[in-house]
């Protein structure tokens, strides 16, 4: 029971820690490019700089998160992942200020054309590195509650065949208690865990109100349950936020694009008209 009940804490504690960073630096670097495409449609406006301020405080989030994850590798593996993907920010973020630092010094047309054929790809591939990390970690979560399963069910079968010579021995008290006490408790706890794993958060944990390893087993399976429900409503609003971002900047440049083809338009008409008129002057002396 001990054994169980500090695999569930490591699940609790480390795997949804991790699940919790990982997305945070997806969300991060979604703000982040938003941010730059702000700087790309609007680099001379009122707020450009308040959107460069915005970008480099999604960077150092971002940062923040990677160096969270980086934190809890304990295998060669995962320090090896981490370093990669500490190397792979820095890339892209060096590109994603330059984009940026050329719209802001009146030089769109290049900032366009690094954040398009330089940025874009980076943040592609480091979008595919965070979602492999999340998957990774879905599966890790779901390998620790089929292993937590396995040992309540191999604790079961001790707890009852230790009842078993109990009862021969002892008429059968001593059975009676682990059946109703403690078997029928670490199955339930092996069925929720199991139920949780496959993202049924809908199972309701008993035993929370019980003193021994059981209910702190219990209780333990009650915040699993919490943090990953909170985890899934946060990612839900922020992938909400991010559509509403990206619409609004798909709209601006829509308007900008129009603004651009207006001005280029009147300017074609004033030269025809300066033309004209130096023709004409040019008749009349």
């Amino acid at each position: 029971l001990s054994q169980i009940a500090e695999q569930t804490r490591e699940i609790v504690q480390v795997q949804m820690a991790r699940q919790s960073y990982a997305l945070g630096l997806q969300i991060t670097l979604t703000e982040a490019a938003l941010q730059n495409r702000n700087i790309l449609i609007d680099p001379t406006g009122p707020r450009s700089h308040d959107f460069k301020s915005r970008q480099a405080i999604a960077i150092k989030a971002t940062y923040a998160a990677q160096a969270s994850l980086a934190a809890l590798a304990d295998t060669s593996d995962r320090v090896a992942a981490n370093a990669e993907l500490r190397r792979g920010l820095e890339v892209y973020f060096a590109v994603l200020n330059r984009s940026s630092e050329a719209a802001l010094n009146n030089d769109s047309a290049t900032g366009n054309r690094i954040a398009q054929t330089e940025a874009t790809p980076l943040r592609a591939k480091l979008r595919e590195v965070a979602n492999q990390r999340i998957a990774l970690i879905d599966a890790e979560l779901k390998a620790s509650a089929v292993n937590a399963d396995e040992i309540a069910r191999s604790t079961t079968t001790t707890l009852v065949a230790s009842a078993v010579v109990g009862l021969l021995a002892a008429l059968g008290s001593a059975g009676l208690i682990v059946i109703f006490a403690i078997t029928r408790p670490v199955t339930a706890m092996g069925a929720a865990m199991g139920r949780l794993a496959s993202g049924d958060l809908t199972v309701t944990v008993e035993g929370m109100a019980r003193k021994d390893e059981i209910g702190l087993l219990a209780r333990s399976l009650e915040v699993f349950k919490r943090n990953a429900t909170d985890a899934g409503q946060l990612a839900a609003e922020q992938d909400a936020e991010n559509q509403a971002k990206i619409r609004r900047a798909e709209v601006l440049d829509g308007l900008t694009k129009r603004f651009e083809a207006n001005v280029s338009h009147l300017t074609q008409g004033l030269a025809g008209a300066a033309t004209e008129m130096e023709a004409t002057a040019q008749s009349m002396a």
